[in-house]
């Protein structure tokens, strides 16, 4: 009895090994693993990236995929590069996309959500997600490029879409649409318009977008956001237009 639970058990550790070792043929396929993204590098210098349905059993297969798994190197970014913001509620499929850009995108958003219209949201500090179902990404700008473009703090009382033209107006501000700030609840937001980002599959509507990223914009969706490192902007100390006086960036 031993002797053949010995054999069992020898056996199914030379199953693991082999297809170990015959890794490069096992296919990637498209489940989440721990209810998290994680990410492969293949042959090629591609990412691969691996989930696992919670509702699905877990395999052996997937152990090995998981055992895959290669430790990246932190991302390089250059002497000049600042972290502008993260992004806390990220679609799975907007992530995807913002990885595989390696930046910003014109992803459309709903002006009834996000108060000051179309553009990428940011938020001043990592927060945590309720649920798994949403990603995290940081921003990066290079800062000499940042602050060379205008900045607007808009009032709660202004902060509509239909208004915001009216206010860049004012402020001489409609030859290069500025970053704008608002006030929420516990910190600021900043938003960076589309025209400095690039175009994006998911944007059917014709919207303004570059494709010189003046910003130098650089963005990491995932586990690797926790291993960028880079100086990070202070908002209310950037020269933000109408930024209110004592008002700290978080405030919580």
């Amino acid at each position: 009895m031993l002797a053949t639970s010995t054999i069992s058990s020898f056996v199914l550790f030379s199953t693991i090994l082999s297809l170990i070792a015959n890794a490069s043929a096992i296919p990637v396929d498209n489940t989440r693993i721990y209810g998290r993204n994680l990410t492969t590098l293949n042959s090629n210098g591609t990412q691969s990236i691996l989930r696992r349905d919670a509702s699905r059993t877990t395999t052996a297969l997937t152990y090995v995929q998981h055992l895959q798994l290669v430790v990246k190197p932190k991302p390089k970014v250059d002497k000049d590069t600042v972290i502008l913001g993260y992004m806390t509620y990220v679609k799975q499929r907007d992530a995807d996309e913002y990885n595989k850009m390696k930046t910003l995108t014109t992803i459309p958003v709903v002006d009834t959500v996000y108060p000051l219209g179309q553009g990428a949201y940011l938020e001043p500090i990592m927060l945590m997600s309720p649920t798994d179902d949403f990603d995290k990404c940081v921003v990066l700008v290079r800062k000499q490029s940042l602050e060379k473009v205008s900045k607007l703090f808009v009032l709660n009382k202004h902060a509509r879409p239909s208004f915001i033209p009216h206010l860049l107006k004012i402020y001489g501000m409609t030859q290069k649409a500025p970053l704008l700030f608002y006030q929420t609840p516990g910190y600021v937001k900043a938003v960076i318009p589309f025209e400095y980002l690039k175009k994006s599959p998911q944007d059917k509507e014709g919207t303004i977008s570059s494709n010189e990223n003046p910003l130098g914009i650089v963005t990491v969706c995932g586990p690797a956001v926790w291993d960028v490192e880079a100086p990070q902007m202070t908002w209310h100390n950037m020269g933000v237009t109408e930024w209110p006086l004592g008002l700290e960036t978080v405030f919580l």
